[in-house]
């Protein structure tokens, strides 16, 4: 079998690129025939190297001897070993941001203030799973100087795979939520899922950042000889920040410097405040801090401000769990305005706690809102229209043929729902 020294020689030959997708440009590239539930890449192998790759990575037994293929007994593994030989190559700062809600805002948000003073590289969009990881570490290269893993997990044993993959030496749990709870099971299973990455740390001599405002995150915290800590309730945080206003959008005050966001609410002025720790501690300027903050703006439906011709959505439907959703409704229920509107979607992966949580969620928005304010949309929510005022549509397109007819102006409105339920496609009927 070959050795992952071999592989690697053939990485570097290839540019230090790497493919996986027969649909895009591959020719040059050490490509790696990868299967999943639904797709066995093996079957494209010979299609793949018509491309004109460097190499054809494959589990194809038929191809053992076949110049340009190389044969592997699981082509995944053989990718994220070939990660972890990469990263090791590589002596630089990896931070590894994991939790429940915020992971990719944070990681976002520290990427734009990093990189005022680093040449650093950060998970482009959403790979943060087993595949998505080890094709963000190889694409790491001599000049940068620091890099930024998102760590994404729905079962356990998860982030220590991911941790033994990416070796990060500094990481950072965002809090600890209702997530996943299909694989994870109760909070409790969450919140244990999730300190991986501190037992990682712990056994590696890692450095972690911690949210004194998560009783989780602070609990679990206590065994790491090697941390940071930033809270902005908490005064006697390493890091403590007080914000001066939260919504429509954050604004606080870093020393003598006022600084301002496009995120807006608690939830994210704690993602502010966890990118500052960090940044101060490898001792980015203040106007660097401020700099990259206020030049970031948040997009593909996280936390996403959008001004229509008629009304001002704050969209934030790429990801929804009970503690994401309790935060959001929260925020927007402090937002001053005349007339708002809260459009929610089913969230998704509770497995057998689904009923219970939208049951909680739905009876959370009776408490703060009159009932011709929300809207529910999916199958999950949709059970308990008889059992509420709110107006119920089993998916977005019902809502978007309701909008045709029913349009609204000079309305605030808050899409919040799992992706899956795909709320985005209402926007163009709020304009």
């Amino acid at each position: 079998m070959i050795k992952i020294e071999e592989i690697y020689t053939i990485f570097l030959n290839s540019g230090e690129n790497v493919s996986t997708d027969t649909r895009k440009e591959i020719e040059n590239t050490l490509f790696f025939c990868l299967k999943g539930d639904n797709f066995d890449a093996n079957h494209m192998a010979e299609a793949a190297f018509e491309k004109k790759p460097t190499a054809v990575v494959t589990e194809r037994e038929d191809l053992k001897d076949v110049k340009g293929y190389i044969f592997v007994a699981d082509a995944l593994k053989t990718l994220q070993n070939l990660a972890t030989f990469h990263r090791r190559k590589l002596a630089l700062p990896v931070i590894a941001i994991g939790g429940s809600n915020g992971k990719t805002t944070t990681k976002e948000l520290l990427y734009a203030v990093l990189k005022q003073q680093f040449c650093v590289y950060a998970t482009p969009g959403n790979f943060n799973n087993h595949i998505g990881v080890p094709l963000t570490l190889l694409q790491l290269r001599k000049e940068h100087q620091m890099a930024i893993v998102e760590l994404g997990i729905n079962h356990h044993h998860e982030m220590t795979e991911l941790c033994q993959i990416s070796e990060p030496n500094f990481g950072l749990l965002t809090n600890i939520g209702k997530e996943h709870l299909e694989g994870l099971g109760d909070l409790e299973g969450v919140a244990k899922a999730e300190s991986e990455l501190f037992d990682y740390l712990l056994k590696n001599n890692g450095f972690a950042f911690i949210n004194l405002d998560d009783p989780w995150i602070k609990n679990m915290s206590k065994r790491l000889p090697n941390k940071h800590s930033y809270s902005i309730t908490d005064k006697d945080a390493d890091t403590y920040i007080a914000s001066q206003k939260l919504i429509p959008n954050i604004l606080f005050q870093l020393e003598n410097k006022e600084i301002s966001s496009s995120l807006s609410g608690d939830y994210n002025f704690a993602n502010i405040v966890s990118t500052v720790a960090i940044a101060q501690y490898f001792k980015v300027t203040k106007d660097a801090i401020k700099k990259g903050i206020e030049q970031f703006v948040p997009s593909n439906s996280r936390s996403q401000w959008i001004k229509t011709n008629t009304n001002d959505l704050l969209v934030d439907c790429y990801n929804a769990n009970p503690t994401s959703m309790e935060l959001a409704i929260k925020n927007f229920a402090n937002l001053e305005a005349d007339h708002k509107l809260f459009i929610i979607g089913d969230m998704l992966e509770m497995g057998s706690f689904a009923k219970s949580e939208h049951l909680n969620i739905l009876e959370q928005l009776e408490k703060i809102t009159a009932a011709n304010h929300v809207f529910c949309v999916g199958e999950t929510f949709y059970q308990f229209k008889n059992n509420f005022e709110f107006q119920f549509f089993m998916n977005s397109e019902a809502l978007a043929t309701f909008f045709e007819t029913h349009p609204i102006s000079n309305t605030f409105v808050l899409l919040k729902a799992s992706r899956g339920v795909r709320l985005e496609k209402i926007i163009p009927f709020l304009q």
